[in-house]
């Protein structure tokens, strides 16, 4: 009997700190790159491409925010930046305006990779990106990435296939229905 107590409370504190964890989603889209958990990040996802082993860090507080589908857009994009060799240390000599601008190039660059991934999810997830960036039109978040509509045009330019209408003010975490700020 007290085994079996014993093994039940493993299994129920197993399912309690289990619950609140989230995980990216695995993609594997290149040989050998890492996705790993970090804390410390102020985006969903991050790629450390200036490494002899590059590596995808995301946040799993953003990932619960934001869901499986803009996660999965958002970790394809961070590939985006390893396979397309986005590299900061090579912009390291010029002007802030000249990086700033070469930046937002490499994450429109980062957004075709990302959109142009085949399959049903990934589809999917591209759809959520687009109404995701539609809804932040004008906005940017920073200086290093384009505004919500130049990622959305970019990213149904190279989205595969055949088109689907887009409907806009649906999701399945309601981001793309709340506040621009991403809170439902």
């Amino acid at each position: 009997m007290r085994i079996i107590t014993r093994w039940v409370g493993f299994l129920f504190a197993a399912a309690l700190f289990g619950a609140g964890t989230a995980s990216a989603q695995e993609l594997h889209l290149l040989p050998g790159v890492e996705e790993l958990p970090s804390d410390s990040i102020a985006d969903i996802a991050v790629a450390d491409v200036d490494v002899l082993q590059p590596v995808i860090y995301y946040s799993p507080r953003m990932v619960r925010r934001y869901g499986p589908l803009l996660t999965r857009f958002f970790i394809a994009h961070e590939y985006g930046h390893i396979a397309r060799r986005h590299t900061r240390a090579a912009l390291a000599d010029l002007p802030e305006p000249t990086q700033d601008s070469i930046l937002r190039a490499q994450s429109l660059d980062a957004d075709s990779y990302a959109a142009s991934q085949q399959g049903e999810q990934a589809r999917l997830a591209t759809e959520a990106a687009i109404r995701f960036f539609s809804r932040l039109g004008p906005f940017r978040f920073d200086s290093e990435h384009p505004t919500g509509a130049q990622r959305a045009a970019r990213i149904l330019m190279c989205l595969p296939g055949p088109r689907t209408p887009v409907v806009f003010g649906r999701g399945e975490t309601g981001v793309e229905v709340g506040p621009v700020s991403g809170e439902p």
